[in-house]
């Protein structure tokens, strides 16, 4: 009886310091950042500019604005990209994205590359908004597009709700950061512990702009479902979109030609 007892205790005591290590170390599992100081590295083949942004919460958010072959752009592509390494990486994918004739704006969250500041959702989601406006106020486009990949989305729903943009597009989104959470570990209760909720769900919605979501059906970090729900609460909307790639994975869509042509068809409405 007491082996029992103490066998219970032992394993309810292991899974409150599963619970803790979660809570307190849950940005090492969202945030997968590297730290640069130089952007000598970054190699890029088209002209870009480099600015640091000053925005709230004592923040400093480094960004690129990659600029594309023609000196009569289509607009500008604000692109916020996923949760794994920095601009030497992001770079490259926003510079793919000038051959369909657009300006790219790609920016390292706070922690990532050379941006700066204190980790925290609210300050995050702040930084994406000054940026953004800052991009409007120095730089004046005939449309402005919103892309965000992944984590990225996380940040780039809201935007697109709270700002006028031509068109919203999101590669491998989620219903919630929450959602993608219990997903991975439904044996812990996310739901009070995780303290980047990050919840598209409720600002999908509020969104004016044409949405456009691509996603595999293979996607393993961020599954199907989750942005098959996130699509279903717009989906009543026929000038919104939902791209489904069968096989396709989280960081392989852009191989498949569907993706790109129908990419190139959005970027290219009028």
């Amino acid at each position: 009886m007491y082996l029992i007892l103490f066998t219970s205790a032992l394993i309810f005591g292991l899974y409150l310091l599963l619970c803790l290590a979660y809570y307190l170390f849950q940005e090492r599992l969202i945030f997968i950042p590297v730290h640069r100081k130089s952007s000598r590295s970054l190699a890029l083949t088209k002209e870009f500019q480099e600015f640091n942004i000053a925005t709230p919460n004592n923040g400093s958010i480094h960004a690129l604005l990659i600029k594309a072959a023609s000196n009569k752009p289509k607009g500008l592509i604000f692109y916020l990209h996923g949760n794994t390494g920095s601009m030497q990486r992001w770079s490259h994918m926003g510079q793919e994205l000038c051959d369909f004739d657009y300006d790219v704006l790609v920016m390292d969250y706070r922690g990532y590359g050379k941006s700066k500041g204190k980790l925290r959702e609210t300050f995050m989601q702040e930084d994406v908004q000054a940026v953004f406006f800052w991009v409007k106020e120095n730089f004046k486009y005939e449309k402005h597009i919103i892309y965000g990949r992944s984590l990225g989305s996380g940040f780039a729903i809201p935007l697109a709700a709270n700002n006028d943009c031509n068109a919203l597009i999101l590669e491998t989104p989620f219903l919630s950061l929450l959602h993608v959470a219990f997903h991975h570990a439904p044996f812990i209760p996310v739901k009070w512990l995780i303290r980047y909720p990050m919840r598209s769900d409720r600002k999908i919605t509020e969104v004016k702009a044409p949405i456009l979501i691509f996603h595999g059906t293979r996607d393993k970090l961020v599954p199907f479902q989750s942005a098959f729900d996130l699509f279903s609460l717009i989906s009543n909307d026929p000038k919104n979109e939902m791209v489904t790639i069968p096989d396709g994975k989280h960081n392989n869509l852009a191989v498949y030609p569907i993706f790109r042509e129908r990419l190139k068809a959005w970027l290219n409405r009028e």
